[in-house]
């Protein structure tokens, strides 16, 4: 019922947001298979789009399960239960993560949770590594992730998950049209008991059951409706709702004794209302604008034990609650040029307020940050094998209200782009490219004490990353490779410091120095068999200008990758084995008195799923499928203290009746 509330309340809205006049995609995962795109948008395997097939390859729920299918990509579970998006071993503040262009990132933190992103309706996605296009966006200094629900074939589809730790999900939906209108609904619930935990690890404090991971428990409930209609004179309108409703527990860090801190959210609530229309705009020019409105509820309250059994709360006992209200605009004008060249506009806003209350029934406190960012980015494709992209930008950033904090000084910063592409041969293509971006700080980075962890630092400076990228893909029959090698440096690059106190605070070093090296290779054995692999070597280190000494930085890996194989049978039958592995890192440990960081070893683990679809009358077909998430039982840290579900059987069954 509260969620027809929510959906309710999300009808009598304003008409809102977004979805971005993105950059053509470069290159495109079908099936398993990296395909260079067009060279109208200059092929970049930095670039990848995923489709339905290569999706349904890990068989992934929620966002979070998506790791394995992105190059130099990991999702990290941090100290918060957040699983996060991590490109290139940079942080997930680096990241932007969008839902049809729409934004998830929660402005208040500057991060998504791919755990509560449930893949309703999702049909694709398109992620992006290093600097393809300014169009993507502020603050995505190192990548875009855009999950996308486009598709017109009329579909009913139901799906179950059932797997160890009491886990059980369901799904519906339906793509139909009606009149001029295309639509989509999807809805999904979710609830797990706890994840499981490896057998042979070692959780001194706060893991009293050796098979389940303490307070790991969810409760989800969402759905999502997006309709599509397209307009005569060949414009299209668009809209999208999303609501969701969710509670959850927070595993606690093994290695605290009395100093971890015990938390659970009893509401994470999210509503988005979006909208958007396209238009040509006479014979040259095209109009791409979109709005939309995103409210945001969150609660954590901290307990004492844990059991986590607590009594109720009364006044002014301790509870974190955040509400938030944000507006997204976007105006986008593209211009045809002479040939296939062409020029992109963009002017894009988000105002975004949060509401603070630290006790129950206690004062409130109120945030504000603006965020703005205006490019224009030159396409030139000339007939030669050669295009060059030319972008230049400005973005800006305020904090109009900060509780009983000082205001932040307004902030700017230019954002630079030049790409150059040249075709060698009909199969082959290089690129370089150079750009300089910027990321200006949260307002929980530097407002928020996170219930006593974190000391504020309204003092935090914007971090600026200039970017060197060079690349070579290449095609045959039935293979594809590409290498890309790359260097970045950040001036004033944030990371967590540790303090006597036993807290954090979070502060600009000098230079982050990343250099890193990426290979993709894919081959289609036969016509029923196809092995990817990708595999990413990295060297970051943080230079604080003091003397000649650097060290490695936070949580960012030695090396990382995975394989995927794949078997599809005429007859149906589909089987999947991943591997993953990951290399030696450093995470943040406030118990190490040495330097305040923790090393984690290299880890390395493997999934299986084997299934087997049956059709049913015309275009019905109902798939059934068993699967093993770390086969072999790994050891997995996240971070510091946070180790990852072990060996958990799964299965799942959809049934698509047309």
């Amino acid at each position: 019922m509260r969620l027809v509330l929510m959906i309710a309340t999300l009808f009598t809205l304003p008409a809102a947001l977004l979805a971005a006049p993105s950059a053509p995609p470069d290159t495109v995962l079908v099936a398993d298979l990296i395909v260079l795109g067009d060279a109208v948008g200059g092929a970049d395997p930095a670039d990848v789009t995923l489709s339905a097939d290569a999706l349904t390859a890990v068989a992934p729920w929620n966002a979070g399960d998506l790791e394995a299918l992105l190059p130099a990509t990991t999702i990290n579970v941090n100290s918060r239960g957040e699983s996060l998006l991590m490109v290139r071993g940079a942080p997930e503040r680096h990241v932007t993560v969008s839902l049809d262009g729409i934004p998830l990132t929660v402005p208040w933190d500057e991060r998504a949770d791919l755990s509560l992103v449930p893949l309703d309706g999702v049909t694709s996605l398109q992620a992006v590594r290093g600097a393809s296009s300014l169009l993507h966006g502020p603050n995505g200094v190192a990548g875009s992730l855009d999950l996308r629900t486009s598709g017109s074939a009329p579909r009913a589809a139901v799906s179950f998950l059932s797997a160890d730790g009491g886990d059980f999900a369901a799904r519906a939906t339906l793509r139909s049209h009606r009149g001029d209108w295309q639509w989509l609904a999807a809805t999904s619930f979710r609830k797990r008991d706890a994840l499981i935990l490896p057998d042979e690890i070692d959780a001194p404090f706060h893991q009293s059951d050796p098979d389940k991971r303490t307070n790991t428990d969810l409760r989800q409930v969402s759905a999502l409706l997006r309709g599509v209609h397209e307009l005569d004179h060949g414009g299209r309108l668009s809209v999208l709702l999303l609501a969701s409703d969710a509670e959850r527990g927070i595993a606690p860090e093994t290695h605290f004794g009395d100093g971890a801190r015990l938390w659970r959210l009893p509401l994470v609530r999210r509503g988005l209302a979006g909208v958007r229309y396209e238009s040509p705009v006479g014979p040259d020019w095209s109009l791409d604008a979109a709005a939309a409105l995103d409210m945001f509820a969150q609660d954590i309250r901290p307990y004492t034990t844990d059991a986590y059994d607590d009594p109720e709360l009364v006044a002014d006992d301790e509870l974190e609650q955040g509400r938030d209200l944000t507006g997204h605009l976007r105006l986008g004008m593209r211009r045809n040029l002479a040939g296939l060249s062409h020029l992109n506009l963009l002017i894009q806003g988000r105002t975004s307020r949060h509401r603070e209350r630290l006790i129950v029934d206690g004062p409130s406190t109120h945030y504000s940050q603006l965020l703005t960012s205006s490019v224009a980015e030159l396409n030139i494709i000339p007939d030669a094998p050669w295009t060059l992209r030319l972008g230049v930008g400005i973005d800006a950033a305020a904090t109009p209200s900060s509780g009983h904090n000082p205001r932040h000084d307004a902030m700017t910063s230019p954002s630079l782009l030049t790409r150059f592409t040249h075709d060698v041969g009909s199969a082959a293509q290089i690129h370089i490219a150079a750009s300089r971006r910027s990321r200006f700080p949260a307002l929980r980075e530097l407002y928020s004490g996170a219930l006593g962890r974190f000391v504020p630092n309204p003092e935090l400076d914007p971090e600026h990353q200039t970017l060197l990228e060079a690349g070579f893909a290449s095609r045959g029959m039935g293979w594809e490779a590409s290498l890309t090698t790359f260097a970045a440096r950040l001036d004033d690059g944030i990371e967590k410091s540790s303090l006597e106190s036993g807290q954090f605070m979070r502060v600009n070093r000098w230079r982050i120095h990343t250099r890193g090296i990426e290979l993709v290779v894919s081959r289609r054995l036969t016509n029923s068999l196809t092995i990817g692999v990708h595999h990413s070597l990295l060297h970051a280190r943080v230079d604080d200008g003091a003397d000649t000494s650097q060290r490695p930085a936070e949580d960012r890996p030695s090396y990382q990758g995975s394989m995927l194989a794949e078997w599809r049978t005429p007859a149906g039958w589909h089987l999947s084995l991943v591997g993953s592995w990951l290399g030696r890192r450093t995470s943040a440990d406030v118990t190490d008195t040495v330097d305040g960081m923790m090393d984690l070893d290299s880890e390395a683990w493997w999934d299986a799923w084997l299934g087997k679809s049956f059709k049913r009358g015309v275009g019905g077909e109902l798939e059934v499928r068993i699967g093993v998430r770390n086969i072999g039982d790994a050891v997995i840290w996240e971070q510091a203290g946070l180790p990852g579900a072990g060996r958990t059987i799964t299965g799942n069954i959809q049934l698509s009746l047309f």
